[in-house]
């Protein structure tokens, strides 16, 4: 469990669909939010009465009334009948990602309602380092000119490796698409090229044990049982190019998280560097000769597999924290629980949230991150299967 704090000066009525592993996460984040949560599930409803499947018993929409905001942690099948369902209903409502299992029905109530309060839990947005990267922009007027990205995750409890990469990715997006917004740059971006190295020769000539807890990720290909790599490059509509890259560890490491942002700020040269660990968070502005630093400390070639180092520093805050003062770096944010603090905040704001234009992701912007991440996947090409789950 890990520690909250309310920053809401009322209380809200939420009904949570879906309460299963990250739902569970969502009803916890609320409650230490301040927020009375309804729980809609089969299993782990708050009420017996909201114990069912809401689409097969409608009935129970009328049970759930007073909740002024839906969050949708279900069944990816079901996410546009409960979006439809809330918003016939006027309620604010927040879905975990994807928006819908496809781009034609997500565009179908972007069309629909055009004007709905509907926002994907794109977390990123609301991570503190990014939130930390926007108030830096928005004082100092930096003006980002190319983007790096990169990751290291643990795959221990992900069997779906092509999905999570490019989930992970499209993370990535949002993040920069944030941080851009705030330094006042619009746009989108296209995907120019991407590669992907995972576990394409994992399960060949290899025979595949019943018993085997991966056998059926390793029949479908998405085997985590081998590290894998990932490269996406993408274009902005204004030139500026961003480079996203994943590595991807089988078990035992910690998830890293590295964006850099180069660009200008007062007229001189810049690095925006941002850190998310697991349990910590910390952003960084770098002032000095960003060349030597790319090259003695940021390539993106020398992630070590292993996971002790990122672009070369250790992962052990008091070493990485002198590594970066050396540059002349300037630690703008930093909290003990990084790992959550996101989606707390992502929650926050959805409980506050009264219009679209006031929730972090709302779904016609997710709809074209989504629509990036489509199109990531056929170019790199990823099996079809990879796709549709996504």
């Amino acid at each position: 469990m890990f520690l909250l704090y309310s920053d809401c000066d009322f209380m809200t009525k939420v009904a949570l669909f879906g309460c299963g592993n990250f739902g569970k996460v969502h009803k916890e984040t609320m409650e230490g939010l301040g927020h009375e949560v309804y729980v809609v599930d089969k299993l782990n409803a708050t009420d017996p009465a909201l114990r069912c499947d809401p689409l097969e018993n409608p009935d129970v929409f009328g049970r759930i009334e007073d909740a002024t905001h839906w969050d949708i942690v279900t069944q990816h099948s079901t996410h546009a009948p409960l979006i439809e369902e809330g918003l016939k209903r006027g309620k604010v409502i927040l879905v975990e990602k994807p928006s819908t299992p496809s781009l034609e029905e997500t565009m179908r109530l972007v069309k629909t309602y055009p004007d709905a309060p509907v926002g994907v839990d794109y977390v990123e947005m609301a991570n503190p380092v990014v939130l930390a990267a926007q108030e830096f922009c928005k004082k100092t007027g930096f003006k980002p000119i190319r983007t790096k990205n990169a990751r290291v995750k643990d795959l221990e409890p992900h069997l779906l490796g092509y999905r999570i990469t490019m989930d992970d990715i499209i993370h990535d997006f949002s993040e920069i698409s944030s941080i851009r917004s705030a330094a006042g740059l619009e746009g989108r971006q296209r995907v120019k090229s991407a590669r992907m190295e995972t576990w394409k020769d994992a399960t060949k000539g290899v025979k595949i044990s019943s018993q085997d807890p991966h056998a059926a990720a390793k029949r479908h290909g998405y085997a985590a049982t081998t590290d894998g790599r990932a490269w996406i490059d993408a274009i902005w509509d204004d030139g500026m190019e961003s480079v996203y890259f994943g590595s991807f560890v089988e078990f035992g490491q910690p998830d890293l998280r590295v964006f850099m942002l180069y660009g200008l700020c007062d007229g001189g040269p810049m690095l925006l560097y941002g850190n998310t660990l697991r349990g910590n968070s910390m952003a960084a502005i770098i002032r000095g000769n960003l060349e030597k630093f790319e090259k003695e400390y940021f390539s993106v070639q020398d992630i070590a597999r292993s996971g002790h180092l990122v672009y070369g520093l250790p992962i052990n805050n008091k070493n990485q924290d002198a590594v970066l003062k050396r540059f002349g770096a300037r630690v703008l944010s930093r909290g003990k629980n990084g790992e959550h603090e996101g989606l707390k905040n992502m929650l926050s704001s959805f409980t506050r949230a009264e219009k679209q234009g006031e929730l972090i992701c709302p779904l016609p912007y997710a709809y074209e991150l989504e629509k990036c991440g489509y199109h990531a996947y056929d170019i790199a090409g990823m099996p079809e299967a990879a796709v549709s789950l996504y």
